[in-house]
């Protein structure tokens, strides 16, 4: 049995007119995120739900009896998907092969050869551009100070490898920089990629990142048993539940296709340049920041 008073901080289940919410300590965080459907909001600083049959019967049974506040209503009875069985399937991905397609050229530009360093700025220049109509903190990050900063060292570097080695540093920080606060400085995402180099070993990168991402959906989709075959099986639950934004200004099911087209590309494109995995990877790295607090933010310290 879990003892509520212990922990410190008091564990309360409340809603308002969307969402059910459940607000407890980090350290029991599990049982709020193993339950399907659940979402971290950082701004309310709580788990978030659906109002359903089924998650209002999951929170009853994990805290009605142990939780120092317990307001919710059961809602009325309406029929709701399962949770999504993992299983191996090559399905295509119809819903988003437009978006995807779309998003493809959009990035294309981008998987071209980098002779030096100014071509790398040039990639990052354009990578942000294919994210601008989606992203605006991006864009408003391109402007400022420290980028203009780094475009005027690059313009001033010479061919020593020093060099080279000390911009590509100085343009991994910058491009981790930016992702950080077009998240808006959530901090779960900058422990994540404090771990972990796009630019020095982007192969790494991308495949420790999407199994993060794999994971949480696989936990919003009520599978404890995940399959990396069954990564659009989730985006596709997620989308059909409205479980994430779907619209226009912030399509997050089409990101993460986005995302899963360029980890499949890395993992079966054995003859890949190493130009080509950078440039993907910072792609990759400005797609999962701009849908992170959807999918994969999570509590830390004493939120």
């Amino acid at each position: 049995m879990f003892s509520n008073s212990s922990a410190g901080k008091p564990i309360k289940v409340f809603e308002n007119n969307t969402h059910f919410l459940v607000e407890i300590p980090a350290s029991q965080k599990e049982r709020a995120s193993r339950i399907a459907g659940r979402r971290w909001d950082t701004n309310l600083v709580a788990w978030i739900y659906p109002k359903t049959i089924e998650c209002y019967e999951a929170l009853y049974k994990e805290f009605a009896k142990n939780s120092d506040e317990f307001e919710i209503r059961k809602p009325k009875r309406k029929s709701a998907p399962q949770a999504v069985k993992a299983s191996v399937d090559n399905e295509a991905d119809h819903d988003f092969e437009n978006e995807w397609k779309e998003m493809s050229e959009q990035t294309s530009s981008i998987h071209n050869s980098l002779p030096d360093v100014s071509g790398k700025i040039d990639v990052l220049l354009k990578t942000v551009k294919s994210l601008e109509e989606s992203s605006n903190s991006v864009e408003q990050m391109i402007i400022s100070q420290r980028l203009e900063a780094v475009l005027e060292e690059d313009a001033e570097a010479n061919n020593n490898s020093d060099s080279v080695d000390g911009n590509t540093d100085q343009l991994e920080c910058l491009l981790k920089s930016i992702a950080y606060e077009s998240t808006g400085n959530d901090e779960s995402f900058n422990q994540h990629i404090d771990k972990y180099q796009p630019i020095v070993k982007p192969e790494r990168f991308v495949m420790r990142t999407h199994e993060r991402l794999l994971n949480s959906l696989a936990e919003m989709s009520g599978d404890l048993n995940p399959r990396e075959s069954s990564f659009a099986k989730y985006v596709h639950y997620v989308k059909d539940n409205e479980l994430v934004p779907n619209t226009r200004e912030k399509n997050v099911p089409a990101v993460l296709f986005m995302l899963n087209g360029h980890r499949n590309q890395i993992v079966h494109s054995r003859e890949m340049s190493e130009f080509e995995l950078k440039n993907r990877s910072i792609s990759y790295l400005m797609g999962v920041a701009h849908i992170w607090r959807e999918v994969a933010s999570e509590p830390v310290g004493d939120e």
